[in-house]
Order: C-alpha cells, then sequence, then structure tokens
C-alpha cells in the first residue's frame, strides 16, 4: 500500500499547529486507508497512526494492519477514542478535529479528554491534500471526459456543457453543448472561494456561452454570474464600458475636425419634439416670405 502509507505521510507532515488530528469524515478516512465502513476513525499523529472501527468490522480491515495500528471496539468508538488519547497519540496535548464534526458531538468529545488534552477544530487539512492528485491517482483517471470511472452512474445532460474531446458526443447533444472545443483554460490555482479552480482565458468557447438559472447567481467562487453566464465553475466578469456622454457642444477652435462647430454624439437619443420645431421654423419662413411679396415701393 505504498499510495496509502505516503497519504498517511503526507497529512502527518500537514499537521500544522497541533500535535495530533482526528479524522471522523468518512470521505477522508477512505481516503487515508481505503476503508469504505460506516464507522471507522482515524488519528493521528507524529509518533503514531491508529484505525479505530467497531467489531462488525474486524475482519474486513485486517489488512489495514500492514499500514497503521488497527483497535476494535464494542460502541461508541468516537468517545472511547478521545478517552484513549493517551494511548493512541502519546505526549498529544492539542488535537485537532475536522468541522464535519457535529457541533453537539464536539461538545461532548471535549468533556471525555483526558486531562490536559486540548480538542480544538483543525478544519481542511486533509481536504487540502486531496487536491493535490499524485502520479498514481493522474494515471488512474479515465483517458476520455466520458471514459468509464468504474462506477455505474451514467453521464447524462442537461444542456451547455462543453467537452475537450469527442467522447462525450452520444451524451452532450442537447442545446448548448459542446463537443471537442479547446476550452482555453489556465492551470488550476487559488482563485478564490473554497475550491482551487481553472480561469477561463481570452477566446475561450465556454465565455458567455452557459443558460442563465433562476437559483444559482454566482459562481463556485462566489463571483455575480453575468446575464448570459459563462460555461463552468469559472465565471470570467464582462468588462464594463464607460458611458458616452449624450452631445456635447464645444468652441470651433478646440475641435479636431476642419469642420468645427458641435459635435454630434451617434449614440444620442432621439428628441421627439424636433420635428414640430423645425416646421414651426419652416411655417415662420413662409409667412415672412409672404409678406414681403406684398410690401409696395417709393
Amino acid at each position: 500500500m505504498p499510495e496509502r502509507r505516503d497519504r498517511l505521510d503526507r497529512a502527518i507532515a500537514a499537521l500544522d499547529g497541533i500535535d495530533a488530528l482526528l479524522v471522523t469524515n468518512l470521505v477522508n478516512v477512505r481516503y487515508l486507508t481505503g476503508y469504505t465502513g460506516t464507522n471507522g476513525i482515524v488519528v493521528l499523529s507524529r509518533e503514531r497512526a491508529v484505525f479505530v472501527t467497531d467489531f462488525r468490522y474486524a475482519d474486513g480491515v485486517e489488512h489495514l494492519r500492514t499500514l497503521l495500528d488497527v483497535v476494535i471496539l464494542e460502541r461508541d468508538i468516537a468517545g472511547m477514542t478521545v478517552e484513549a488519547l493517551g494511548e493512541y497519540a502519546p505526549g498529544c496535548t492539542r488535537v485537532g478535529f475536522e468541522g464535519a464534526l457535529p457541533y453537539a458531538l464536539a461538545d461532548r468529545l471535549r468533556g471525555l479528554a483526558p486531562a490536559g488534552v486540548e480538542l480544538v477544530l483543525a478544519d481542511d487539512v486533509i481536504e487540502r491534500l486531496r487536491r493535490v492528485k499524485s502520479a498514481t491517482e493522474i494515471a488512474a483517471l479515465p483517458s476520455a471526459n466520458c471514459g468509464s470511472t468504474g462506477s455505474s452512474l451514467n453521464v447524462s445532460s442537461r444542456g451547455y456543457n462543453l467537452s475537450s474531446d469527442g467522447s462525450c458526443q452520444s451524451v452532450l447533444n442537447l442545446a448548448g453543448d459542446q463537443n471537442s472545443k479547446d476550452a482555453k483554460i489556465g492551470d488550476l490555482g487559488d482563485n478564490g472561494g473554497p475550491a482551487l479552480t481553472h480561469p477561463l482565458l481570452a477566446g475561450s468557447p465556454a465565455l458567455g456561452a452557459g443558460q442563465a438559472e433562476a437559483d444559482v447567481n454566482v459562481d463556485q467562487r462566489g463571483q455575480a454570474r453575468d446575464a448570459t453566464p459563462d460555461i463552468g465553475a469559472y465565471e470570467l466578469p464582462t468588462a464594463v464600458i464607460a458611458a458616452t456622454d449624450t452631445g456635447t457642444v464645444t468652441d470651433a477652435s478646440l475641435s479636431s475636425s476642419s469642420g468645427g462647430g458641435c459635435t454630434v454624439n451617434p449614440n444620442a437619443g432621439f428628441d421627439p419634439g424636433l420635428p414640430a420645431l423645425v416646421l414651426a421654423a419652416l411655417a415662420g419662413l413662409f409667412v415672412r416670405r409672404r409678406a414681403r411679396g406684398k410690401g409696395t415701393t417709393t
């Protein structure tokens, strides 16, 4: 189990500000040990790594003894594990617990901790390790976007998805779906928010190619979605176009054009009173010309 051993070693090395960690989130327990049951805890310290479960899984976890110490308890494995921290994590006085632990349970466990042992929140320790994939994990990923993952789950589309290869054509065939398109994304990194994301680059076919949904108004980072959003977890904000002045009269000497005079804003709104004003001016001109025609000479 070299891959699991490496994960345990990296987890122990990541114990920053704490002497030991109670891993109770079953997703993290499985990541570290491969255990798939429903009742298991990993206690990590620089001195020892211990896996604790109940009697129902005794036979199924025997193989884990080559990876870490295994303890089988009859009941209340969380409470009994904390009571035995002096044995499972010797010399540790500051022990972290994960944020997935219910508040009431965390409060009860604090009361069961041995004298001199403090239980403190130490969230996201294993999650940070899980975000970085090893070469073995990357090699185990399906080679195609819609390739087999070894599960019985079927890939389905609700439209407006993007695949960089053609393996999804039989699935991504609804409105807005794009196949065999270079997504033009940047490297995976911390772009804000709770998880790492790939930023969209200029010219990405994902830009403005999504569909707005009433109950989804921000991306994975918390960035507001545009009216026509981008595809994926990363929304690239649309550049704000500065408002143009609505008609400006300038002195002829300040104008760079040969004609000088007024500059007309092509974006200015149409004045509905303008036709009536022009007609009134023409009528006045016509009356003046008739008056001049009736005059006498002396």
